[in-house]
């Protein structure tokens, strides 16, 4: 086991330890990480001290926004992850973290903000979480065991644990397929309240956007985006190419200013939305095995975008259902035979200098992560009694008499006395725990210092706080690196490996979380009346 990539408060004495939990009272929860097994580690606050944008404790419910995921960059890029003041604020629920990757996500965030999983939706998505996070585990233990064996070696292996994994990852993502479904269709014939197309009065080629295409660039970019989770008679493998046009169409529409992905020599692979930056001077074969690769891809992308636009403007959905359940099938063969021209590109391409594996980082000895876990287990005890002391507290002050400015300073200053002599109490009274926490901080520290190396002067200079982020924060990187290098370009596994573990490498990297958007209705930034749109 590897510790989790998110790094704790600082503990350096009973004092500083109560401070961070009275301002994280305060603040909010900070999002999960992820450990080597694949799992989230539980770094968010305890549920009864969730804040609204997680879906808990909200009394009047808001009207629904639809959550898009973050785009996975391009390999060997890094993403740089504002912090403090300068992180843009988002209103994704925080729980979507452990399902980037995932084609019911859209979903789950829109349910999740309005309070609106029931317990079955969560019972069916904790035991998918389950199964997913058991196979992904599985899979990282292997990739990274047999890193240093040699290529024909590796592949052996890779064939190996695919002909064991592949059937069961087949099921698991038919699941996932069920509670996309699931989670924004009514039963029967009931308001599908979290459908993105349920209150959408525009269609693509009909009353005010009857003009060229072109024209509609804006609005075909929303709905293919949404077709990717919502569009009825799309198959699995035509909804994460939907994914990439409207990535490409992103990339045109909003990035007017700036050169596209393309231009800087990054191509889009397998699995799909992955992203790879040919180096000059490639292999002949290897170059014509690429293009003949992104031809088919590029035809089959293309077939299906046009088909979406094309019935978008039809009445009935089981019509624009029933048109692309039809390509669906046409398709089919050439569909998987994409796949096994990807993995043509990846033998091909498996002694390019240029594209050759990192190395994964180095591994940690399970004890730390057990060492992690107790302490955060501990701190998060004693955070759940400390909310309750300071509330307790708040809730002792009586409230201003009046509104006058005056007696309102008066109010603060007695709920910040309160609030401090609640801290300074507990305090008292818990030393020993905090003792107990500041000794687990103790072990931790020492643990993770055998694994900086001597010249690193800076981190084993810095504070108790900054190496257990700083170690964490680069064990977490250098896995996603290492892993979303093996999705993408090693030989051997099956394609739902590959999207399993390209799924886990996004997990690891702490993408920012787009915020909410409105669902659709009336055409954006127009007052056209309902019946003009309905030409």
């Amino acid at each position: 086991m590897r510790p989790s990539p998110r790094a704790p408060g600082p503990v350096f004495s009973t004092a500083s330890v109560t401070g961070i939990l009275v301002l994280a009272c305060i603040v909010g929860p900070t999002s999960p990480g992820q450990s080597r097994g694949g799992g989230t580690t539980p770094w968010n606050f305890p549920e009864p001290f969730a804040n609204d944008a997680r879906g808990q404790n909200r009394e009047t419910p808001s009207p629904p926004r639809v959550f898009f995921p973050p785009h996975p960059p391009p390999l060997g890029v890094e993403v740089v992850v504002p912090r403090g003041g300068n992180a843009p604020a988002s209103d994704a629920p925080g729980r979507l973290r452990a399902h980037i990757g995932e084609v019911y996500y859209p979903q789950l965030g829109a349910r999740s903000a309005r309070a609106a999983m029931t317990p079955t939706m969560n019972e069916k998505l904790a035991s998918y979480v389950e199964l997913r996070d058991k196979f992904l585990g599985e899979l990282r233990d292997h990739v990274h065991g047999i890193h240093e064996a040699d290529t024909e070696t590796r592949m052996r292996m890779n064939a190996e644990l695919a002909r064991v994994q592949t059937p069961a990852l087949v099921a698991l993502e038919e699941t996932a397929d069920r509670i996309r479904f699931e989670l924004y269709r009514s039963p029967g014939l009931g308001r599908d309240e979290f459908d993105w197309n349920n209150a959408r009065e525009w269609k693509l080629g009909g009353g005010a956007l009857k003009r060229p295409r072109e024209e509609n660039a804006l609005q075909e970019y929303q709905v293919i985006r949404a077709a990717a989770y919502f569009q009825d008679g799309l198959v699995a493998a035509q909804r994460r190419l939907l994914l990439e046009v409207a990535m490409e169409m992103e990339d045109r529409i909003f990035r007017a200013d700036s050169l596209p992905m393309r231009e800087y020599g990054f191509v889009f692979f397998s699995p799909e939305t992955s992203r790879v930056r040919i180096p000059a001077g490639l292999p002949q074969d290897a170059l014509a095995r690429l293009e003949g690769y992104e031809r088919e891809k590029t035809a089959l992308k293309t077939e299906i975008a046009d088909l979406v636009y094309a019935v978008d403007a039809r009445m009935f959905v089981s019509t624009r259902a029933r048109d692309l359940a039809d390509l669906a099938q046409r398709q089919s063969a050439r569909l998987e035979s994409l796949e096994e021209l990807a993995e043509d590109v990846r033998v091909a391409l498996v002694d390019v200098a240029a594209l050759r594996r990192p190395t994964p980082p180095r591994a940690v000895p399970e004890s730390i992560d057990m060492l992690l876990q107790e302490y955060q287990r501990d701190r998060e005890a004693l955070q759940r009694r400390l909310v309750v002391a300071v509330r307790a507290a708040q809730a002792a002050v009586p409230p201003a008499a009046t509104q006058e400015p005056a007696e309102l300073a008066e109010h603060r200053e007695r709920l910040a006395v309160a609030v401090e002599t609640a801290t300074r109490t507990f305090e008292q009274q818990n030393v020993g725990e905090y003792e107990a926490l500041q000794s687990d901080m103790n072990a931790l520290i020492e643990a993770v210092g055998r694994f900086i190396p001597e010249d690193d002067e800076v981190l084993l200079q810095a504070s108790a706080e900054a190496i257990i982020t700083a170690f964490l924060a680069r064990q977490r990187r250098e896995e996603a690196a290492f892993e979303y290098h093996t999705a993408v370009l090693e030989p051997g596994l099956s394609p739902p490996q590959r999207r399993l573990l390209f799924a886990g490498a996004q997990r690891r990297m702490a993408l920012p979380l787009p915020g909410g958007e409105p669902y659709p209705a009336a055409l954006p930034g127009t007052l056209i009346p309902l019946e003009e749109l309905r030409k």
